[in-house]
């Protein structure tokens, strides 16, 4: 599968980097004579003119309605190799990579995940997830330093504290990482998505709803 060929070259360089320190517009004239046709009705202009407002077709995929959330449209999954369930969302796979990770990814696009970890809340683990999560990006994206997520609503219901997120441009999408606590865990999400920038959104809202 492709996407864990990528998990497994971003993993080699994740490990280098913390051990030293990418249809023509359609014509717009009218055939001969319609524009000017004094027959023509009104009620054919008002119809042709509500052609010309219909919403253009929609792209295969589409971010889930912002007035349903995943909670709502997701499966409720538990996962097999750590202590927590969540829900995935239609068009999406929830899989484990390896003890202590998991990656959901996105039926049409295995190269678009988001990895999952779920740590025991005690002193130290919120600051080193945190600080673990900014390696992290920095190693994905060759240096670059991460700039605060501000693009998407962050992770957000009962429970869900102390959220951090962060993001980096890479060659082949943005990097984001996110952090928070909730209940007895801290939930660390680290997100690969694609140049267009398709999946975050539902990344995202599926994430809010991992449940210790």
């Amino acid at each position: 599968m492709k996407f864990k060929w990528k998990l497994a070259c971003i993993a080699s360089i994740i490990a280098i980097f913390l051990a030293a320190c990418g249809t023509d517009s359609a014509t717009n004239d009218q055939p001969t004579g319609q524009a000017n046709d004094p027959e023509q009705s009104v009620e054919e202009k008002e119809q042709q003119q509500d052609s010309e407002l219909e919403a253009p077709e929609q792209p295969e995929h589409e971010k889930q309605d912002d007035q349903e959330t995943a909670k709502d449209m997701g499966v409720k999954t538990k996962s097999d190799t750590q202590n927590y369930t969540m829900s995935v969302l239609p068009g999406f796979t929830l899989t484990g990579e390896e003890p202590g990770k998991d990656i959901v990814y996105s039926n049409e696009n295995d190269m678009a995940f988001m990895r999952i970890e779920v740590i025991d809340n005690n002193e130290s683990a919120y600051d080193y997830a945190v600080e673990n999560s900014a390696a992290t990006l920095e190693a994905a994206s060759n240096g670059k330093s991460p700039d605060a997520l501000t693009s998407v609503d962050l992770p957000a219901g009962d429970g869900i504290e102390n959220v951090k997120a962060i993001t980096v441009e890479t060659e082949t999408g943005p990097v984001s990482g996110i952090v928070f606590r909730r209940g007895n865990a801290v939930v660390k999400l680290t997100i690969f998505d694609t140049l267009e920038q398709t999946y975050l959104e539902d990344f995202v809202r599926m994430g809010e709803t991992i449940e210790p």
